[in-house]
């Protein structure tokens, strides 16, 4: 009988023992997930435009909100903030009056991300052609508006 006493108190101790031990597996735990790195890429970085103005178009993607802004008051920009995704920003481009160049950086920001547009846009065309002026004077290549053939046809 003392044998199968001894016998039950080692298998219960074998289990006992058994049971506390693991693989350890289930003690590590697992790492957390890395965010994804705040990420903004413009399609294209160097936009050129003509003198007389109109609208053009920037698009870029993020996977952070975003906003974004123009250093020039020519260059106005349709929305200036959003969420991730892929974007299209509509740029209003008042005409350029003056005889330079003129530059203005579109700066999108998304998270610690940040990337530069540049937008050049054409000098003023000068005046058209031949402004020698007809016989007899008169303002030709003036800014009055007028044509020659007004000019003409008035009544002095």
């Amino acid at each position: 009988m003392k044998k199968q006493y001894k016998y039950l108190l080692m298998t219960l101790l074998s289990l006992i023992f058994l049971g506390a031990c693991s693989s350890g597996e289930d003690d590590i735990p697992e790492p957390a997930p890395k965010p994804d790195p705040d990420k903004v890429t413009i399609s294209t970085t160097n936009l050129t435009t003509e003198a007389n103005g109109g609208t053009s178009k920037l698009t870029f993607t993020t996977n952070k909100a975003w906003t974004a802004s123009s250093n020039q008051a020519w260059c106005k920009l349709d929305k200036t903030s959003g969420t991730s995704g892929a974007i299209t920003i509509n740029l209003t481009l008042e005409a350029n009056t003056t005889d330079q160049e003129r530059t203005a950086e579109i700066t999108i920001k998304a998270g610690t991300s940040t990337a530069t547009a540049t937008v050049k846009q054409a000098k003023k065309e000068a005046e058209g052609g031949d402004q020698g002026g007809e016989e007899g004077g008169g303002e030709s290549g003036s800014d009055n508006g007028n044509t020659i053939e007004d000019m003409k046809n008035k009544k002095w």
